[in-house]
């Protein structure tokens, strides 16, 4: 098993997981990446769920316009196709920085859960083969998830996009998550924008690049060895820890047990 130094849980960050989850990282060498605009939070991802509704668009663009007064209608629907593009094109997974917690353990609603932690410098300068690049940022969390502070936030990280996938409500900073985003080589699309009005041309790029790139998970190759740690819920019975732990012996891995946070 790997050795536990002095700084074993220092730079860790873990990802809580169904056991189907961690057997597909362990047998298929793999990290699932998910579409952001699918979240069950309305607020997450934001600037892309509001391509949804027309008057949604309105007002982010009426938004867009107080920040850069001097874009003409070209200059905001260029923008707009570019960042929707992207954020189309790119998955994310969520982590934390947490090592055991309750909250997070019952959020995954079930004994059968799995927590694994790896060393965040792993993902410093990640190796996806080609499928883009990935980047990992702590979330921030703001004290409202709305257009004006969302587009702030963009301008003031010199027009980062990755800032709109990014930031939750306050309410979620228990979570202390830590997000990795698969981000795209290129923002190129082959949909027409148009439309008699701003929102109508932008629903139908949206609607239109959702349906040229598709919203299908993606997956990033991931060494089972990359783990250095692996609990199991402090629900879990002993027959599915004994699982877990022979599946760790299997792949060399260490495990640290049932979680202890009930007793």
């Amino acid at each position: 098993m790997m050795p536990k130094g002095d700084d074993y849980m220092s730079d860790l960050i873990y990802r809580y997981m169904s056991y189907s989850e961690f057997l597909d990282i362990l047998f298929f060498n793999r990290l699932t990446m998910r579409y952001p605009g699918n979240w069950p939070d309305k607020l997450e991802a934001l600037f892309l769920k509001s391509f949804e509704k027309q008057k949604e668009i309105n007002k982010l663009a009426d938004e867009y316009g107080k920040i850069y007064p001097n874009y003409s209608l070209l200059d905001t629907i260029s923008d707009f196709q570019i960042i929707s593009s992207v954020l189309i094109k790119s998955r994310c997974q969520c982590w934390t920085h947490k090592e055991n917690d309750l909250v997070l353990w019952n959020e995954r609603k079930g004994n059968e859960s799995v927590r694994i932690g790896v060393r965040e410098e792993l993902f410093d300068k990640y190796d996806v083969q080609g499928k883009g690049v990935l980047v990992h940022r702590d979330v921030k969390y703001i004290p409202k998830v709305i257009y004006k502070t969302i587009i702030n936030l963009f301008v003031e990280a010199d027009r980062r996009v990755t800032d709109f996938v990014t930031v939750k409500k306050n309410v979620f900073k228990y979570e202390n998550e830590h997000r990795l985003v698969l981000l795209p080589n290129d923002h190129s699309f082959s949909t027409p924008s148009y439309g008699d009005t701003l929102s109508e041309a932008l629903s139908r790029h949206f609607l239109g690049t959702k349906s040229e790139f598709g919203l299908q998970d993606k997956y990033i190759v991931f060494d089972p060895q990359n783990i250095v740690s692996v609990k199991s819920s402090p629900y879990s019975t002993d027959a599915f820890s004994k699982l877990v732990e022979v599946d760790c012996k299997r792949f060399d891995l260490s495990y640290d047990g049932i979680s202890t946070i009930l007793d």
